[in-house]
């Protein structure tokens, strides 16, 4: 309906209405209105919790991956620490003309060339950390 007629409509049957009838269709209105609010408080208050509760495990999270992040850290640096002392080994073979020294210098530089793989493979996830912004803070 239109706003003209709906006001016309709405104002001649407020006046045919008695005064007790528009007092209960507001009390009831007051009703509907105190019902929707106290749901909004429940529903408010629980989310209120669950935000409290998902900050709780969101810096539960942040420690956990600062945490693996430093290992990790610590974790690359003794790669690189024993990659290093694989290639002084195989430096040191080089020199020993032997057969079994070329059957050591090939198991150390299988062993090395792994060490690389993992220390790289460490550092990838390390600057993924490092990107999300857990590290050096």
């Amino acid at each position: 309906m239109r706003a003209p007629r709906r006001f016309l409509f709405r104002h001649t049957f407020g006046r045919l209405q008695s005064e007790e009838a528009r007092y209960a269709r507001t009390e009831k209105s007051v009703k509907d209105l105190n019902l929707s609010v106290d749901l909004l408080k429940k529903e408010s208050v629980k989310l209120l919790q669950r935000t409290a509760l998902a900050e709780k495990e969101m810096k539960y999270g942040h420690t956990e991956l600062q945490g693996a992040g430093s290992q990790f850290q610590q974790l690359a640096k003794s790669a690189y620490k024993v990659e290093t002392r694989a290639s002084d080994l195989l430096d040191k073979l080089r020199y020993i003309p032997s057969r079994e020294a070329l059957a050591l210098r090939a198991e150390v530089a299988s062993m090395a060339s792994n060490l690389k793989r993992q220390r790289s493979a460490l550092n990838k996830r390390i600057v993924k950390i490092n990107e999300l912004g857990f590290l050096y803070e």
